[in-house]
């Protein structure tokens, strides 16, 4: 099965991160720059239009968010 750009969106309310994907996206992984807390979810799946909420600990000013899924990690090679 080929995978599609799942065209991963996201807003950030409070100390979560609300994910959307318009197409299925496979491993969705969550990295923010220099912040080491713990997400309650990270490296699941997304079903087209399904949305996920994922909280973090602790607060951050500025994040720089990162969100991926397996097909820009295989787009890469």
């Amino acid at each position: 099965m080929a995978l599609e750009d799942p065209k991963i969106s996201w807003e950030i309310k409070g100390n979560n991160i609300i994910v959307k994907a318009q197409k299925m996206a496979k491993y969705v992984c969550i990295s923010m720059k220099g912040y080491n807390g713990k997400w309650s979810d990270n490296y699941f799946d997304l079903k087209a239009g399904e949305e996920k909420t994922i909280s973090f600990e602790g607060k951050i000013a500025k994040p720089e968010i990162k969100i991926y899924s397996l097909y820009e990690v295989l787009k890469r090679y």
